[in-house]
């Protein structure tokens, strides 16, 4: 969730997160954003946008997510599939 909206994840992983734009426009450089993850455990992230496609914004986050919440994440996605 990013100003009070929510984006769809595409691919995450400690260091960067990449996620559907649907709203319009990003104006920011540096965004601040809370990660909501299946189990409900939810993460502060802050990144600097690297990349703007299509329908798509990459992070790169200076502030990111534990690995442990990573692998956590992997595991249930593994096992609902």
């Amino acid at each position: 969730m990013w100003n009070g909206r929510p984006y769809e994840i595409v691919d995450i992983c400690e260091a960067g997160v990449k996620f559907l734009n649907k709203y319009g426009r990003i104006k920011d450089d540096i965004l601040r954003a809370t990660i909501k993850f299946r189990d409900g455990e939810m993460v502060e992230v802050v990144g600097k946008v690297v990349r703007i496609e299509k329908d798509c914004i990459a992070l790169y986050l200076i502030k990111g997510v534990p690995y442990k919440i990573i692998h956590k994440e992997q595991i249930l996605l593994r096992y609902q599939g």
